[in-house]
């Protein structure tokens, strides 16, 4: 037996659908059983699924031992699978339950004795000796195991008896093998094994069987070697051949095919001829055959049979999945044979092949008979291929044929000349003669002659085209405009898709392009059949001009740059196409090298031609960005050689292209593959492609077809293989008339136009300014006219099917649109001006608004057509709705297409209407409500008094009701109701209407009266239709309830003459549930008829007539059998009228008190028996209803109806009576819900103390039930009083739990309810004394049952007890134990979860030492938490932060004295430490002790904020110290927490000692100052003095050398150190603007002369500029060397000796740059660059880089926004900002990358403000040596003072120099360094502008700058 269920290696889900389609087909499954529990029954494993098996489900059989099937594979049905849940359940005796005699089945033995075998196969099998084997059998043990499994034949139906007699011996089993599977036999089996001689199969989990390779087909073997076909697979066979003598069968697919083809080919033949057509579904395709299906006939169209043409592979002209018409041509070799093309015309007319050859090659357009081709042979032939036209003015053109895109070629006359694989120059000579090309069907068969061997001449046009970009800036444009467009027009994937579609759409010949498009590992590969590129298509593509298509009318593009655009997302594009073949690589390496490029296309070979391109094109170079600035999408690059992965179909395609974009872009959800495959699932982009028949993407295919206006779209994936399509073109005028009639601002400007035809030869479109729209194609204008096309849905009846919803994208640029603001009900096409990415209408071009204003005009048109035809959906193709106008982008569309829909709606008749005319919306009238249906258009007219006509019923005319057909009338409902209701003439029709018209009327009424609103109109309709007819005349309701009229239904209908006796009058015509109007009308309340009734006088009927009467009014609505009970209509024995419900059957004998109650003898109609009460009701409805009525006592009833009394009647009497010893004796006699009843009424039993009670007491009896009830007495026991107290109370548990959550985790302690309530002690003797007093003490224990009080009395009783308020109880102000309180808090905390007012706070302090350690000894024995548990609620400030006695704490530091007291051990106080206490070596009390010590303290960091502060206060507030503290540790230790904010400590001037011990500013300057001033300035000797204080006690005092000055605001004083110069001091006051010095102050004192100057400061100054005089002269000096060596040091051509002096590749700007940096290094006045070139800059710049950025990463921070441009590898450039860096806390940082490897930093303007403008930039550095490290810009000056400046007069605007030097000219030590000592100086400075006042502040730039 098999194993397995499944195929290998599938995924858990398949195996999951698969087991939910083997229960579907009830297919069973093999599993092995792993484990069996008592409990939980079998786990079975099936394939890796667990599935669970109850016990029951293992077999029928009886008394198995379970635990001996583990291990075994079984057999097993499915008996429920839940898919969502992956729960599976098996049965594995559902799997055998109908088994017959002579099933083959695999079992188990369970059992062995001396005779038989017990086996289980699901159920129980004997097999007795003779059964067993084909041998003779002596110990059966020999050949028997227990528990193995064995396979058995049923010798007897399963009939679940004990056991089925079956049988093992081989040779029964062999038979019914033969007998089941016999040869043909059609079979199923799972593949068991493979290898390499075939396979096999297991055949109903019994029989193996061989299928040997040879009966396999080769697409079976081949799956079999791909691994599609695995073991565990089904497969289906036929047997083929049985071995007798090795007993094996062996199986055949072949031999399967062969007898259903017999069959399929034997049915088909039975209804079907040769000739006949069927539409089939292509379901293979091989090199020989494709395979269709026809319904279930599967049959063959061999490949000659597919085209007239010779074709290399059917999938070039069908695929898998098509839906295709075809021919039933024969029955071959047991196969249906079919064929496609004898329904296709052959391919040529017959008049083409008498043509001669220079008329054919004109008619293909050729007038050369000269061609260059390559030579190929093919077998015995030589051919020349791919041939080039010369000559004629036709060089390039290629010799194809026009109606099927082949490639023609030439027969070579003289190939003793040829050499294969050469080109040559050939002459066609003539055509192989017209018989022969007509049997082969071949039009065009060449014979030429060659005469001259030649270059490739495709492969010149490819090198001539690559060095065509011989301009840098011309290139430039265009690589930069490819690379816009290619952004701009093709920013999707569809959109490229499309383009590369579009263009092979536009390369079809006449019958049609096939495309195939493939993913191949990195390349997109596009294929197609249309027309290989001749020379002018090749230069087309390598133009960034317009293509060849833009003249030719037929053909959807006209812009050549499209193609190229769709290269944008690629690297490398190979093409192949006729002799063509070459690829655009954007990574070739002339295109990254200025020189190389240019040198190549321009052929410079001499290094003199190069130099002067290079003059030349300097600047150019200069800028140079590699392949950025090259069109490298139109520079082709010959290849001898394709990618091999291309394959060969790539290379045989007309034209084949293939886009290198990367796997990782081709893959994934983002990828083309999805995309393209998203675009071919909706095959509508097809609708307009002109010539497209068919595309093909990996393995899917679509394919359209257009006949007489009908589009088919084909499929091969779909639910829906084909949809179809009806097309309306409209070919419209373009003319300036037009445009103008229309309002259009365009205007149509003819060039050249033939004089002879008046056809225009050249025209454009301008507008009305007469200035050129290059937007709108020529062609248009040129043609005038173009073509509006409309396709819609329609289904296989051809019926229109308009998409109603306007869901779906419906505008076409013969291509589909992105436009989702206007959406038809169809699709449209038409020559619409996109946007570049070809997605959208430009919503502002005027060419738009008159397609716009077209097609609202021709929508209406269509409609009207249609309707003329009576389409049903005539008016379902209009759109409902205008468009909106709100969006700018098609606003102007909208408002154009709006305008003229609405003029067209209103002014065209459009409309069918019901006389079969045409109609405008003003003419029609719309009945929404229908009547018109059935009275008859033109009644409905005349009844409305209008002339207005209603819409043709032929035609869905829904939409009519729309706001947008707003001069339609829309009837209303209520307005049509109203005119007919009480109509003379609607009634008259109605009196004379025929029944089937009566009937659709009241269908109507029905139909309408689901609508709500409409009831009360219909309602009043009704009531007023003459319905009734009495005699003569017809009556409406109305006119019966003014009457004493009834209207006779299906029940008065028997009692009519009766009623007549009682007055009453009926209609003639029965009115029933049957009628229609039923709902509508009332004709009486049968109700209210029967309570009428009632009250009448019976007395004048007979007893037959009442009896009548009686059966009729039972059927009466709203009666039914309890209301005709009540009627009295018959008499009792009495003989008084009495109900039926009163009474019952009479019968003899009865007793004289129930007379009222029987029925009398005349009126005891057997009829009448089930509404009267019935004898075992009797008691029930008379008795036990009437036993207070009835004149007998309630013991003579209970006697007599003993059996029948039910507890509910003694239950009614416990609630209506006083319970006395007889009651009580019916109560002892009831069933227990009545006693438990009348016990639940007892409120109260009282015990005295002084009564004795006895066995037939009261009290006693009542207990006795109690326990005879109740298995728990004493939940009776609150009932019972002794001493008026309740003897519950005596039975209560001392234990109290109280629960609550620590740590996590639950926990429970116990209190003890004595403690908490004392009143609970000393209960025995109460229960003692209440058992003395009965007689008799039976179970009376049973009534004290001690159990626990709930925490909720407890804390009631405590309450009541202790005082304690309900709620609101927020201090422990009574007097009561430890425990009550810990329990009132532990209540209140945690089972109420109050807190603060309603948990009651204590005061420990003031309780007792013993109240306090009964509290801790409760905590501490139940190792409560006091930080978590409720109990400690308010207990937690007396421990948590609390410390052992120290002499360093504050009293409220300190441990209550009995809290500490009480922790007399270790243990106890480890406990309180556990919880928050703290001993005296923590780090809080050292600090304390150290710093009064004076001693270091190493562990700050370590101490909390709060101890800080703490520790702080205390040190503060120690009186015996003396402060401020003078010790030098105790300095250290208050300066460390002086920036602590945690600490308060507050930093302030010493005021006293800087007021104490400053002199006011003594100078005659100064004094003359203040005189007009406020700012008073004192001069303190040395630094200024601070102090750090705490709560006003000052606590350090220190001096700061960071602060220079100090100014008091209060009195405007300002005070200096006297350690630095006094105006260097105040300028830094200005500047800082802290105090009332400013600038002007500053100036007026300090710069004006008032300050004098020392004799040493000037001679310091004249120093100074004899050392910078010097230094000019060394600059004047180095600058006439670079002179003489370089020439002046400006812009413009090099020296005429520079070919000695530079390199190749030195620029002017380099030399400059290099002469500069020489000249400042010796002046030394600029930092050196530390002697890097340029190249080493870059170099040290991205080694500091990747430094830097790794550095970061390692550090945690995140990088992944870091973004960099270190691109340029030629000229150093400053890209070095980065930003957005995210560091491990989580923040954003900003950072500039820099390399200090020479030493110094250079940073530009941008990266210098970048750094100062935000002080959290940072400046990263990286010096080749050392980590990389971070700088701020304070470190920048901090560090070194010394900044340099350095910027390029050159580049710098004059006045720029004079707003520095207004920005710096208040900053010390800052200097202007310039040097040219041929100028004045003061003449230098006057032309910078720095001789000028400065007013207020000058703006650094003003508008005119060009930045």
């Amino acid at each position: 037996m098999r194993t397995i269920n499944f195929p290998t290696n599938i995924s858990e889900k398949s195996k999951w659908q698969l087991l939910y389609n083997y229960k579907k087909n009830r297919t069973s499954v093999v599993g092995k059983i792993v484990n069996f529990s008592v409990y939980f029954g079998f786990t079975i494993d099936v394939d890796g699924i667990k599935a669970k098996m109850s016990q029951s489900d293992l077999s029928y059989a009886k008394d198995i031992e379970p635990e001996k099937y583990v291990g075994q594979y079984f057999v097993f049905a499915i008996k429920d699978i839940n898919l969502n849940d992956k729960v599976l359940k098996l049965s594995r005796k559902l799997s055998v339950a109908s088994a017959k005699a002579g099933t083959i089945l695999n079992g188990f033995i369970t059992d062995i004795d001396d005779n038989s075998l017990m086996i289980d196969v699901g159920f129980m099998c004997k097999v007795f000796k003779n059964h067993m084997r084909d041998c003779y059998i002596d110990n059966i043990d020999k050949y028997f195991d227990f528990y193995k499994s064995v396979t058995v034949m049923l010798l007897d139906d399963y009939t679940k008896q004990k056991f089925t007699i079956a049988s093992t011996k081989e040779s029964e089993i062999w038979e019914m093998y033969k007998n089941t599977y016999k040869e043909n036999t059609l079979v199923s089996g799972i593949i068991t094994h493979i290898n390499d001689n075939g396979i096999i199969i297991e055949i109903n989990n019994t029989l193996s069987s061989f299928i040997g390779n040879n009966c396999l087909p080769n697409n079976v073997i081949n799956e079999i070697a791909s691994g599609t076909i695995k073991i565990g697979d089904t497969i289906n066979a036929a047997i083929g051949k049985i071995n007798e003598k090795s007993k094996t069968i062996y199986c055949s697919v072949n031999l399967l095919e062969i007898i259903k083809n017999k069959e399929m080919v034997e049915k088909f033949n039975h209804h079907s001829e040769r000739g006949y057509i069927y539409e089939a579904e292509v379901i293979d395709i091989t090199k020989k055959y494709a395979k269709v299906r026809i319904e279930d006939i599967e049959g063959y169209i061999y490949k000659d049979s597919v085209s007239w043409n010779d074709i290399e592979r059917i999938n070039d002209i069908l695929y898998i999945g098509q839906i295709v018409e075809v021919v039933y041509l024969a029955d071959d070799d047991e196969r249906l044979t079919f064929g496609i093309k004898q329904l296709n015309p052959v391919p040529y007319e017959e008049s083409l092949y008498d043509l001669d050859l220079q008329s054919l090659l004109l008619q293909i357009g050729i007038k050369s008979k000269c061609f260059i081709g390559i030579a190929k042979i093919y077998g015995k032939y030589t051919f020349v291929e791919n041939l080039y036209s010369i000559g004629e003015g036709q060089d390039g053109k290629l010799l194809v044929d026009p109606y099927y895109g082949y490639n023609l070629r030439a027969i070579v006359m003289n190939p003793e000349k040829i050499e294969e694989g050469k080109y040559y120059k050939i002459k066609l000579r003539n055509l192989t003669p017209k018989d022969k090309r007509i049997e082969r069907n071949q039009l065009y068969q060449f014979h030429s002659i060659a005469y001259e061997e030649v270059n490739n001449p495709y492969k010149i046009d490819v090198n001539l085209t690559f060095e065509k970009f011989t301009s840098p800036a011309g290139n430039v444009a265009t690589a930069h405009l490819l690379a816009e467009v290619g952004k701009n027009m093709y920013s999707s994937k569809d959109r490229m898709f499309f383009e590369l579609i579009q263009n092979a759409d536009d390369a079809a010949s006449a019958n049609g392009v096939l495309v195939n498009v493939k993913t191949l590992g990195d390349y997109l590969v596009v294929c197609h059949n249309g027309n290989s590129f001749d020379k002018d298509d090749f230069e087309a593509i390598t133009s960034a001009a317009n293509g060849t298509k833009k003249a030719n009318e037929n053909k959807t593009g006209y812009k050549g740059i499209g193609f190229k655009s769709v290269f944008t997302d690629s690297e490398k594009v190979f093409i192949k196409t006729g002799g063509y073949q070459f690829k655009f690589d954007k990574n070739d390496e002339r295109f990254t090298d200025f020189n190389s490029f240019y040198f190549c296309v321009n052929r410079l070979q001499t290094e003199e031609e190069q130099q002067q391109f290079l003059r030349k094109f300097n600047s150019d170079r200069t800028r140079f960005k590699g392949v950025v600035d090259i069109p490298w999408q139109l520079e082709p690059i010959w290849i001898d050689k394709f990618p091999t992965e291309l394959g060969e179909d790539f290379i045989l395609s007309n034209v084949g292209i293939a886009l290198k974009l990367g796997e990782h872009k081709i893959k994934g959800d983002n990828g083309y593959e999805k995309a393209i495959t998203d675009i071919i699932c909706n095959p509508h982009f097809m609708l307009f492609l002109r010539n497209t028949k068919r595309i093909d993407f990996n393995r899917l295919s679509v394919s359209k077809t257009n006949q007489n206006g009908i589009i088919t779209l084909k499929n091969s994936f779909g639910i829906n293989r084909i949809e179809y399509f009806k097309r309306e073109d409209f070919e419209i005028d373009v003319n300036n008339d037009i445009f103008e009639e229309n309002g259009i601002d365009i205007r149509i400007d003819i060039e050249d136009q033939d004089d002879v035809s008046g056809k225009i030869i050249e025209a454009k479109f301008v507008d009305t300014h007469n200035q050129e729209l290059d937007n709108i194609p020529k062609k248009i204008a040129i043609n005038n006219s173009t073509i509006i096309s409309f396709a819609i849905p329609i289904g296989e009846d051809k019926n229109l099917k308009p998409n109603t919803k306007c869901d779906e994208i419906s505008m076409f640029a013969f291509l589909p649109t992105l436009v989702k603001d206007f959406k038809f009900p169809f699709y449209i096409n038409a020559n619409f001006i996109l946007d570049p990415p070809r997605q959208r209408i430009l919503g502002d071009n005027p060419w738009n608004f008159y397609l716009m204003q077209t097609i609202a005009k021709l929508l209406v048109q269509w409609s009207a057509s249609l309707n003329e035809q009576k389409d049903r959906n005539a008016l379902n193709v209009l759109i409902p709705r205008y468009f909106e106008e709100n969006s700018t982008d098609t606003k102007q569309l909208a408002e154009h297409f709006n305008t003229s829909y609405k003029s067209a709606l209103k002014s065209e008749a459009f409309i069918l209407n019901h006389k079969g005319e045409l109609a405008r919306q003003d003419e029609i009238i719309i009945d929404k409500t229908g009547l018109f249906e059935i009275i008859g258009a033109d009644l409905f007219c005349q009844l409305l008094n209008t002339n207005k006509c209603l819409p043709s019923n032929k035609i869905d005319n829904k939409i009519l009701e729309e706001e947008i057909f707003e001069n339609i009338e829309l009837l209303r409902f209520a307005d049509v109701v109203e005119t007919i209701t009480d109509n003379g003439i609607f009634n008259e029709w109605f009196i004379a209407a025929s029944d089937e018209q009566k009937q659709l009327l009241y269908k109507w009424i029905v139909d309408n009266n689901n609508v709500s609103s409409r009831t009360n109109e219909l309602n009043l309709f009704v009531k007023n239709l003459p319905i009734f007819q009495f005699g003569e005349e017809y009556n409406s309701c109305e006119e019966i309830e003014a009457s004493n009229l009834i209207i006779t239904t299906k029940l008065l209908l028997p009692i009519r003459e009766i009623l007549s006796k009682l007055d009453f009058v009926s209609s003639d015509n029965v009115f029933d549930e049957n009628h229609p109007l039923y709902e509508f009308v009332e004709p009486q309340d049968d109700e209210k008829l029967f309570n009428t009734i009632k009250e009448c006088d019976f007395s004048e009927l007979t007893n037959e007539e009442r009896k009548t009467l009686f059966l009729a009014l039972k059927d009466f609505d709203g009666v039914g059998e309890a209301k005709i009970k009540t009627i009295s209509l018959f008499k009792n024995i009495n003989g008084d009228f009495k109900p039926l419900d009163e009474m019952v059957a009479y019968r003899d004998c009865v007793s004289e008190w129930l007379y009222s109650y029987v029925i009398c003898k005349d009126d005891n109609h057997k009829e009448l028996e089930k509404y009267l009460i019935s004898q075992e009701d009797e008691f029930k409805s008379i008795i036990q209803e009437h036993y207070e009525d009835i004149d007998a006592s309630l013991a003579e009833l209970y006697n007599n109806y003993k059996g029948k009394w039910p507890g509910s009647l003694t239950r009614q009497i416990i609630d209506k009576h006083e319970i006395d010893n007889n009651i009580l004796a019916i109560i002892e006699e009831s069933d227990t819900e009545t006693k438990k009843y009348f016990l639940n009424s007892i409120k109260r039993i009282e015990l005295d103390s002084t009564c004795t009670y006895k066995k037939d007491s009261y009290e006693y009896r009542v207990l006795q039930l109690v326990l005879s009830i109740y298995e728990e007495p004493s939940e009776f026991s609150q009932k019972i009083y002794f001493e008026d107290k309740c003897i519950k109370d005596f039975s209560v548990s001392d234990e109290v739990i109280c629960d609550f959550v620590q740590n996590g985790e639950k926990k429970k302690v116990k209190m003890s309810l004595a403690k908490l309530l004392p009143q609970y002690q000393n209960q025995s003797d109460s229960i003692e004394k209440i058992k003395a007093l009965f007689e008799s003490k039976k179970d009376l224990d049973k009534f004290f049952v001690a159990k626990p009080k709930s925490i909720y009395d407890i804390h009631k009783e405590l309450n009541q007890l202790l005082g304690i308020p309900e709620a609101y109880f927020s201090e422990w102000n009574i007097v009561g134990n430890a425990q009550q309180y810990l329990f009132a808090t532990y209540y209140r905390r945690h089972k109420r979860n109050w807190n603060n007012l309603y948990v009651p706070k204590i005061v420990l302090s003031k309780e007792t030492e013993s109240f306090v350690d009964e509290l801790l000894d409760f905590l501490y024995d139940n190792n409560i938490s006091i930080t978590e548990s409720p109990f400690t609620y308010h207990l937690k400030t007396y421990f948590i932060g609390k410390y052992f006695d120290s002499n360093y704490l504050f009293e409220s530091e300190q441990l209550l004295p009995t809290i500490e007291q009480w922790a007399d051990d270790n243990k106890k106080k480890k406990y309180l430490t556990d919880n928050g206490v703290r001993t005296f070596n923590c780090n809080t009390i050292q600090f304390r002790k150290l710093f009064l010590g004076n001693k270091p303290v190493d562990f700050i960091d370590k101490l909390s904020d709060s101890d800080l502060k703490c520790g702080v206060n205390f040190i503060s507030e120690a009186c015996e110290y003396e402060k401020p503290f003078v010790g030098e540790n105790q300095k250290e230790i208050l300066a460390q927490l002086k920036n602590k904010k945690c600490c308060g400590l507050s930093d302030d001037w010493n005021d006293k000692r800087i007021k104490e011990n400053s002199e006011e500013w003594n100078s005659k300057e100064y004094n003359e100052w203040i005189k007009e001033h406020y700012t008073h300035i004192f001069i303190y000797p040395g630094v200024l003095p601070r102090q750090l204080s705490y709560n006003g006690k000052i606590l350090l005092n220190y001096d700061d050398s960071e602060y220079d000055y100090y100014y008091d605001r209060q009195t405007k004083q300002l005070y200096l150190c006297n350690s630095i110069r006094i105006e260097d001091i105040l300028f830094e006051v200005a500047k800082e603007g802290k105090s009332d010095m400013g600038f002007d102050e500053y100036r007026e004192l300090c710069l004006e002369g008032r300050v004098s100057v020392s004799k040493e400061d000037i001679e310091e100054k004249n120093k100074t500029i004899e050392n910078l005089s010097e230094e000019n002269r060394k600059k004047d000096e180095i600058i006439e060397q670079y002179r003489a060596k370089y020439g002046d040091l400006i812009d413009g051509d090099l020296p005429k000796d520079e070919e000695r002096q530079t390199s190749k590749s030195n620029s002017i700007d380099n030399i400059h740059s290099n002469a500069q940096n020489e000249i400042l290094l010796e002046l030394g006045t600029v930092i050196e660059r530390g002697g890097l070139s340029d190249d080493e800059q870059v170099a040290a710049h991205k080694e500091a880089v990747d430094a830097i950025k790794m550095k970061l990463e390692k550090n945690g921070y995140d990088c992944s926004n870091w973004n960099l441009d270190t691109s340029n590898n030629k000229q150093w450039r400053s890209f070095n900002q980065v930003e957005d860096i995210v560091n491990p806390e989580g923040e954003k940082i900003n950072l500039v990358v820099k390399s200090a490897k020479g030493g110094y930093i250079y940073l530009s303007a941008t990266d210098f403000e970048f750094l100062t403008s935000n002080r959290q930039n940072l400046l990263m550095l990286w010096d080749g040596k050392n980590e990389p490290h971070s700088v701020t810009a304070n470190d920048i000056f901090n560090k070194d003072s010394n900044v340099n400046l350095i910027f390029d007069t050159e580049y710098t605007p004059k006045h720029y120099y004079a707003a520095l030097s207004k920005v710096f000219q208040y900053i010390k030590r800052t200097t202007f360094a310039v040097k040219n000592p041929s100028y004045n100086a003061y003449n230098s400075i006057k032309s910078f502008g720095m001789d000028s006042k400065t007013e207020g502040i000058q703006e650094l730039f003003d508008d005119n700058d060009a930045l």
